[in-house]
């Protein structure tokens, strides 16, 4: 069973982490500490997320300067990569791949901007790529080709396609509906009952994203997106394991699941309960995601939950039920995000020195 952390090699605010600016031999020292205290097998990357973490020769990707990679020329990434391998553990890397830095995606098409400067060491909005565009496909393959030529040792390749809000949705289906035709407009669009009140237990307001229509548009792009990983993978020659990261608490748990192109591709559900501030979404949200992750390992999918670990403030709780369910489930893992390491490991802004303390604690305790 996988049981791992995660930190950041893409350029973030100081106050959530500076992992991806400290030199080499501080993350060595730092996860051989972790690992002196807590059983952990597993390291994950962000290594591509709102802003990019490795040295790019892609000119639609920032290099940032302090950027430990930027600075080695990935000699940074591929030692810790070597590292962890020298300490029988295994490294992943993840990577958000429809959110680009604003200036350097000018050129293609979007979808609509998010401004996540207060987390990002950029000094722009991003954009969410227009992922209807029959250009994009060819920039994610650029980006998975170059991450497995310059990592070629990754164990884990998981795959985020994330931010799709819902103005931007109706965007992508009109761009959809425009080039498929026979679709009813945006304001016309059938949902499915089960699906409305399900969604509106946990707190969510029901817009196109739910419909069957724009349902199926996100299935037929998502296996777009995933197939054409497995082509550069099978190009490459990578036997690493894949994963598609999702979001079940919304609409994405509709449609993820059935757009695996096959059986070597693995789920990696998330939620941070500690960010869910009503009492009753957040146990309706709980019992929604225990349910469909019974449910997936029931059609003989493979998951890997990624859950909390210094993200969200004040739920350890959450983190104790999940953990348990993933190990009585027989799960491919648990990979918390997040690295419980005071002042350089990744916590989000309002996670406090005594919460770090505290999950690393349950994690020491259930990670023997």
């Amino acid at each position: 069973m996988l049981r791992g952390f995660m930190d950041h090699w893409v350029p973030t605010v100081d106050s959530i982490s500076t992992f991806w600016k400290s030199d080499i031999s501080a993350c060595k020292d730092l996860i051989d500490g972790l690992a002196s205290e807590v059983a952990f097998n597993n390291f994950t990357f962000y290594t591509k997320w709102y802003t990019n973490g490795v040295s790019s020769e892609l000119q639609f990707l920032r290099n940032h300067p302090d950027a430990s990679n930027v600075r080695t020329d990935n000699m940074w990434g591929r030692e810790l990569i070597d590292h962890l391998h020298s300490r029988g553990m295994t490294a992943g890397a993840m990577l958000q791949l429809y959110t680009y830095e604003k200036g350097l995606w000018a050129d293609m098409p979007s979808l609509g901007e998010w401004d996540v400067r207060y987390c990002t060491a950029t000094d722009e909005p991003c954009v969410l790529a227009d992922f209807t565009s029959d250009a994009y496909p060819s920039k994610l393959a650029q980006i998975l080709r170059e991450h497995l030529i310059l990592f070629p040792d990754l164990d884990y390749l998981f795959l985020e396609f994330e931010g799709i809000m819902p103005e931007m949705a109706v965007k992508a289906y009109e761009n959809h509906a425009a080039k498929v035709g026979v679709l009813p407009d945006a304001a016309n669009v059938t949902y499915r009952e089960q699906d409305i009140a399900l969604y509106k237990s946990m707190g969510n307001t029901i817009d196109l994203r739910y419909s069957v229509e724009a349902l199926d548009m996100f299935t037929y792009y998502m296996r777009r997106n995933l197939e054409t990983a497995q082509g550069v993978c099978d190009e490459l020659e990578y036997r690493g394991r894949l994963g598609v990261v999702y979001y079940p608490p919304q609409y994405e748990s509709l449609f993820v699941p059935n757009a695996l192109p096959e059986n070597r591709w693995r789920l990696l559900p998330w939620c941070y309960f500690g960010w869910i501030p009503d009492p009753q979404q957040k146990v309706a949200t709980m019992k929604m995601m225990l349910h469909h992750m019974e449910e997936q390992l029931a059609a003989g999918r493979r998951l890997l939950y990624i859950g909390d670990a210094t993200i969200s403030p004040c739920d350890t709780e959450s983190i104790e039920t999940t953990l348990q369910f993933c190990e009585s489930h027989l799960m491919e893992g648990y990979l918390g995000m997040g690295n419980p390491v005071d002042h350089t490991g990744l916590r989000w802004s309002d996670v406090t020195t005594e919460q770090v303390q505290k999950v690393r604690d349950i994690f020491a305790k259930a990670w023997k």
